[in-house]
């Protein structure tokens, strides 16, 4: 605990210390860089625990007894699972390095992957707060396909959800880590002030003589997204009904294990269902839509996003999730954040409430999977 916590304080600072670059108030970029190349090396520390983790049934040089003992006590890894994402991770971070010390590859990226035109996409290859959050991206990336496999794939991801659930601190500390992220991300502190920062993130702050106004298009805006996320909400239903009608009844249940799981850790509670849907949707929104959208564009951000959602990972319900996140990056630029953050919310607390409403009619949440 204490060393996760250590690692989320590190990435902060090095994040401030980015904006703090950027405006000015910190000359060391060689330090940043070093800083970055650090978290390429963190990447790679976890990398190699997975490649020992899988190889550790191999070893011979213990006991016999001693050997099986420790093996028990270690995680079953898929050795092909642990060599793809030997090579996955490879190429990832090969390619942070290439973005660090490269202004050629930041060029590239600039002109033909994101291209930036605008207010939709402003990413700047020269910028060293961007280059940050694509090193850390890929980091994110790596670290949560390393829990994955580390942890036995979705077989495995399902027990720990079983065994431990999804808490309220769980969520609550989430909810911090995006908003840090994200405030810190934008340059608060260092190149906005707080106005601008909600601006920046898409939330419109009012203005004298403008309260009226504000108000009635902010709630046009979550009546909006209200309306988005419970279709899209019943959209991704329809998607799952022909998933389910085209693949096993087998596939079904080992692909959509985890997500059950960590579903049913928390669907005994509204409250708690009321607080996934509030942290994520406020959270991730502000972090994925509201920061990061505006610099790298939608696809990317959702597939980011998509990437993050363990429970979901290598199985179809990831494409629905990529849909689903293309839809809020609209809202986003459309609307405002707010509207895509009142349609997570919606998109996420919906089927909670409709099991609490079965629940109250005596349909048992085990028949409904």
């Amino acid at each position: 605990m204490f060393m996760t916590l250590l690692g989320i304080a590190l990435i902060l600072a090095l994040i401030y210390l980015a904006n703090s670059y950027q405006a000015s108030k910190f000359q060391y970029r060689n330090f940043i860089n070093i800083a970055l190349l650090g978290i390429v090396g963190a990447g790679a520390v976890l990398v190699l625990l997975v490649i020992l983790t899988a190889l550790a049934p191999m070893l011979t040089s213990l006991e016999p007894q001693t050997a099986q003992t420790a093996v028990q006590e270690l995680p079953n890894v898929n050795m092909n699972d642990a060599f793809d994402f030997l090579v996955f991770s490879i190429i990832l971070s090969l390619i942070s390095i290439a973005v660090i010390f490269s202004g050629r590859v930041r060029k590239f990226i600039q002109r033909y992957l994101i291209r930036s035109d605008g207010d939709l996409r402003r990413y700047n290859a020269d910028s060293i707060v961007h280059t940050t959050a694509i090193v850390l991206a890929i980091f994110l990336i790596i670290n949560t396909f390393a829990n994955f496999v580390a942890i036995g794939g979705m077989e495995g991801l399902a027990d720990e959800f079983a065994q431990q659930g999804f808490g309220a601190v769980d969520m609550l500390t989430n909810l911090l880590l995006y908003f840090a992220a994200a405030l810190l991300g934008v340059g608060i502190f260092t190149r906005r002030s707080f106005p601008d920062v909600m601006e920046r993130l898409g939330i419109h702050w009012p203005t004298k003589g403008t309260w009226k106004t504000w108000f009635v298009n902010g709630l046009r805006n979550i009546a909006i997204g209200a309306l988005v996320g419970f279709g899209i909400f019943w959209i991704q239903v329809v998607l799952g009904i022909l998933w389910q009608l085209s693949s096993s009844p087998e596939t079904i249940a080992q692909q959509t294990s985890a997500a059950q799981e960590l579903f049913t850790s928390v669907s005994g509670s509204l409250f708690l269902g009321f607080l996934l849907a509030f942290t994520a949707g406020v959270g991730e929104e502000l972090l994925f839509r509201g920061a990061l959208q505006p610099i790298f564009g939608n696809l990317l951000v959702s597939i980011f996003f998509m990437s993050l959602h363990a429970q979901y990972i290598l199985t179809p319900a990831s494409l629905i999730l990529l849909l689903v996140s293309l839809v809020f990056g609209l809202l986003r630029t459309h609307y405002t954040t707010m509207s895509s953050m009142m349609a997570h919310f919606v998109y996420n607390f919906t089927p909670f409430v409709l099991v609490f409403i079965l629940a109250q009619l005596g349909v048992p949440i085990n028949s409904l999977f």
